[in-house]
């Protein structure tokens, strides 16, 4: 907007006020016309009253400032025209001045009202219409289903209820604001102050950028409040130019953005539930899918492993060669079982069809059992277990916690160098939410974890990948089973190096034994890691 067009717009309005007490004055004239043709049949009197009707009337169609000019005119032509010495201002008897006095007053007060009720009614008028064009806006926003129908709802409100033009500005990547083009662009698009608009969404506040926009240019920035987090900008500028009229706007195009930021943000939720109702259905379809492999191949996967076992054994003493092939496949069928023991396990996890069987348990006894379970797999691999002496019984599930311990060693020993000792650690932590805690490290010596790489993440495998066959499954079963026990689990690298995977289990309140022993409770047995 140039400082042209902002003197276009001011000598308008001045044209339009002139018209307005330019008509106030010619009512006077008229009526001082006609009732000075009547003036042999009127008395001053009832020529007063009419002179009273027509600043009332005044007031009543053209408002406060040229009912005030009337009143003081109309006095005036009736002092003129009507009171003795006539044609003069001069009042012969001190009560006509009266008269005239209280003529004056009865017409400033009269038309003050009367142009207070119009104002009023206009307000009223004009805030009704108002909310009708929120409205319908509104019932446009509820069914857009794009950010371009967005845009198309603002879009058209602003050049029918406003008279102006408008562009949303949607947050991009990078943190820059993009244009969101509607379904039907403006054949010359509004032209956006980048910085303007970052300024608006930044401080949460209206941008105005006044007379020294230049043509074609908003002038004006919105923010999107949502109530979330802000969605956008809204930029406007009027198509008349009149940056005032723009100004006095603001309430409406505020409570636009309002509408447009839930609508933008409603849309934007409803896609993320999409995206999650899709991926929760793929998730379903191939949880599904890996079941019933893993149940078809475990019956072979069976009986592979017994056939190459005895073949194991059964091979004579000289035959070294063939003894060696039958250990390789004997081994490759144990991964493999391994393997669809995974695939069955996070299967099960995702579906929620596990159910916890809670004992109270040391843990010493659940890292025993996991231990002996993957012996054969860590060969002469050491593996450190240093358990502080004051650990208390855990609420567990024996067979799930000792998969926990088996898949952490496991995919300790798969990324670690060859004879480097594998740590599990165990001690109290410090107390939060009112609840005592276990923490339990199990650290490595190898590369440790990748920056940016999410070992949870289901079929995820990091740097090393050769040393040893699998799926990438391990960790997340492992994620699952602590969540279930109502823990928390994290990996990063150790103090010393390389990989640790730390994770908590909530303590809870152990039952009141009664009628043990001085020498306290006979030790539970050792899980054997499977389910009975």
């Amino acid at each position: 907007m140039t400082i042209r067009s902002h003197s276009h717009a001011a000598g308008h309005r001045s044209l339009a006020a002139l018209t307005v007490y330019g008509l106030a004055l010619g009512a006077c004239l008229l009526t001082a016309a006609i009732t000075a043709a009547l003036h042999p049949h009127l008395d001053l009197t009832n020529t007063a009253l009419v002179f009273l009707l027509v600043v009332f009337l005044v007031a009543r169609t053209l408002g406060r400032g040229p009912a005030v000019l009337a009143a003081f005119f109309a006095v005036g032509l009736f002092d003129f025209v009507f009171v003795p010495p006539q044609l003069t201002l001069a009042v012969a008897n001190a009560q006509y001045a009266i008269t005239l006095g209280v003529m004056l007053c009865v017409a400033l007060i009269t038309g003050g009202l009367t142009a207070g009720l119009r104002r009023e009614a206009e307000l009223a008028q004009r805030r009704e219409g108002e909310a009708r064009q929120l409205y319908e806006a509104a019932k446009d926003l509820a069914g857009a289903l794009t950010d371009s129908q967005v845009a198309e709802v603002a879009q058209g409100y602003l050049a029918t209820s406003l008279d102006a033009r408008g562009c949303l500005l949607l947050n991009g990547p990078q943190e820059a604001l993009e244009v969101c083009v509607p379904g039907h662009p403006e054949p010359q698009p509004l032209k956006v102050e980048q910085h303007l608009a970052l300024m608006a969404q930044a401080e949460s506040r209206t941008v105005e950028y006044g007379a020294l926009a230049a043509d074609g240019c908003a002038v004006a920035y919105f923010p999107l409040l949502a109530p979330t987090r802000p969605r956008g900008v809204l930029a406007v500028a009027p198509r008349d130019g009149d940056g005032e009229r723009l100004h006095a706007l603001h309430p409406q195009l505020e409570a636009l953005a309002s509408l447009l930021a839930i609508a933008l943000e409603r849309i934007h939720y409803a896609a993320a539930a999409l995206k999650a109702e899709r991926e929760r259905e793929a998730e379903q379809m191939r949880n599904s899918l890996l079941s019933a492999i893993s149940h078809d191949l475990r019956t072979p996967l069976t009986a592979l492993r017994a056939m190459a076992e005895s073949l194991v054994w059964q091979t004579p003493p000289g035959e070294q060669a063939q003894r060696e092939a039958a250990t390789a496949v004997r081994d490759q069928a144990l991964r493999l079982s391994g393997m669809v023991d995974n695939l069955l396990d996070m299967a099960r996890l995702q579906s929620g069809r596990v159910t916890l069987h809670r004992e109270w348990q040391p843990l010493e006894e659940v890292v025993g059992a996991a231990l002996q379970l993957i012996r054969p797999a860590l060969g002469d691999r050491p593996v450190q277990v240093q358990l502080a002496p004051d650990l208390p019984l855990l609420h567990l599930d024996a067979v799930l916690m000792e998969r926990v311990f088996a898949n952490l060693v496991e995919n300790a020993a798969k990324y670690a160098p060859a004879a480097t000792p594998i740590r599990i650690l165990a001690e109290r932590a410090a107390p939060r939410d009112n609840e005592t805690w276990v923490e339990v490290a199990v650290r490595d010596q190898g590369p440790g974890f990748p920056p940016g790489l999410d070992p949870f993440q289901r079929f995820t495998q990091g740097a090393g990948d050769g040393v040893r066959s699998g799926v990438g499954l391990g960790l997340a079963i492992c994620q699952a089973v602590i969540a279930a026990h109502g823990g928390h689990i994290r990996a990063g690298n150790g103090p010393e190096g390389g990989g640790e995977v730390r994770f908590s289990l909530p303590v809870g309140q152990p039952p009141a034994l009664d009628g043990l022993e001085e020498d306290g409770p006979e030790p539970p047995a050792p899980s054997t890691g499977e389910r009975p």
